[in-house]
């Protein structure tokens, strides 16, 4: 025997299930992205029709070169199509943007020198290549590190 229907209880029902949906997808999405966060010590970019997995820690600076973003890091250069805008938001804390066309990872610093009124370049252990820093932003990290 069935029960009569009725359009509202099933309209209800139906509301109920699609809110519970969403609700669980929105939470595998909160879980993706914390797990993403824990794994951000590597990212992948293709370079040349190949892929890697970059160590964040192995990059030294990265810069703009003709049109594309070169990743400068310990054993390798990648030039890619991206934008340094990209790649700041998926870098940890001890990369800063020490010139618009510069993003420098702070732990390879060795030294920093005038190199004109507003700008300084900056040298790195372990590369002979060098980076620039802006006046502001060299008062930036002296206020970091507390110089």
């Amino acid at each position: 025997m069935l029960k009569p229907l009725k359009l509202q209880r099933i309209t209800q029902t139906l509301n109920r299930f699609t809110d519970l949906k969403i609700n669980r997808s929105q939470n595998e999405l909160n879980d993706m992205s914390v797990k993403t966060q824990e794994v951000l010590d590597r990212i992948y970019i293709e370079s040349e029709g190949i892929s890697y997995i970059i160590n964040i820690h192995d990059i030294i600076f990265i810069t703009r070169y003709d049109r594309k973003v070169l990743i400068v890091t310990k054993n390798k250069n990648y030039s890619i199509w991206t934008s340094i805008k990209n790649l700041e938001k998926r870098l940890p804390d001890n990369f800063f943007r020490s010139h618009k066309g510069y993003i420098i990872n702070l732990n390879y610093i060795n030294e920093i020198r005038l190199m004109s009124k507003k700008t300084y370049t900056v040298y790195f252990n372990g590369c002979t290549e060098t980076a620039l820093m802006t006046f502001d932003k060299s008062n930036i990290i002296k206020e970091r590190y507390c110089l």
